[in-house]
């Protein structure tokens, strides 16, 4: 099956605010109160600020469609949209999530590498990204891929303030 990578409109607002909702909470759920979840789920993947975000000219968003069924995606911010100050000369990755059921088929390679290219062609130094701390299997596919701790920061799980590690591939 040929995969396609693609930018939602719009009109697959509702789409995307599930599959964020679906492949976050399948990541993330086992290991965190569910009532944290809920919360950050209702404020990060609602309608309205999945609708703000497709709107906004510094994030992109990339998804992979397996016929017509969302299955990953990948989200991009530059500029004033980074969610840490100060990396301007940068690309953020802030999130990319494959649905479980197309684990180990190389779609998040692939969205890696479109987010790559976004940065060259940008003329950007350097792709970053921050990872929750406890999340090794993630943590050990971007060392694979490259990237470096340079730091971290508190992410907001709800009301539940969680570190996540800043990591960066430069692109020479």
């Amino acid at each position: 099956m040929a995969y396609v990578f693609d930018t939602p409109t719009a009109a697959d607002v509702e789409q995307l605010a599930a599959l964020k909702t679906d492949t976050f909470s399948d990541a993330f759920a086992p290991e965190n109160d569910p009532a944290e979840l809920a919360a950050h789920v209702e404020r990060a993947f609602s309608v309205q600020a999945i609708s703000a975000q497709l709107s906004d000219p510094y994030c992109d968003t990339t998804w992979v469609l397996d016929g017509t069924e969302p299955v990953g995606y990948m989200k991009l911010n530059r500029g004033p949209a980074q969610t840490v100050p100060g990396l301007d000369a940068g690309l953020e990755l802030e999130q990319i999530y494959i649905k479980r059921s197309h684990h180990g088929l190389g779609l998040g390679g692939r969205l890696m590498d479109l987010a790559i290219q976004a940065a060259r062609r940008e003329s950007l130094g350097f792709l970053w990204l921050g990872v929750w701390e406890r999340n090794e299997k993630a943590i050990s596919m971007y060392l694979h891929c490259g990237f470096r701790v340079f730091g971290d920061h508190v992410f907001m799980f709800g009301r539940d303030p969680q570190t996540d590690l800043l990591m960066r591939l430069d692109l020479d």
